[in-house]
């Protein structure tokens, strides 16, 4: 008893399904990676929240990011030395919204290298920057 090597044409299948079945096989497949990288995109894009002017050349940026998969958002704190070619940015601190206590309220200059940030419950972070460089010398995070 000799036994055939199945085929596709003994299996009951023609070229042509075949060609349309890889087709639409690929077409899901890269739905599926457009779909999975759009929702990867949305949800780690930052936006822009605004600035603070400082004394020149510094200020503060503000960046919003979501927060993981729920609803809570991060609020980014950087300073920005503008110098054009020469321009530096460091971090000044992150507040997350996951406590609604924590969440980040405002910032201002209380002087020519010293910030305080403000969240929703009064509590104050002062922050000394460099008055060299205008690093900052400490940042502040609330659960970030």
């Amino acid at each position: 008893m000799s036994v055939r090597p199945l085929t596709l044409a003994s299996a009951g299948l023609r070229r042509r399904w075949l060609r349309v079945l890889i087709g639409v096989l690929a077409g899901l497949g890269a739905i599926g990676a457009l779909f999975a990288g759009l929702v990867a995109l949305s949800f780690t894009s930052i936006k822009e929240a605004g600035f603070v002017d400082g004394p020149d050349p510094y200020r503060i940026r503000l960046q919003q990011s979501p927060a993981g998969l729920g609803p809570d958002t991060v609020m980014w704190l950087s300073v920005r030395r503008d110098g054009g070619l020469l321009s530096r940015e460091w971090d000044l601190g992150c507040f997350n919204d996951d406590v609604p206590d924590d969440t980040f309220d405002s910032v201002k200059w209380t002087g020519p290298s010293s910030v305080e940030i403000r969240v929703a419950d009064g509590r104050t972070f002062p922050v000394a920057l460099d008055p060299a460089s205008g690093r900052p010398e400490t940042t502040a995070a609330l659960n970030c």
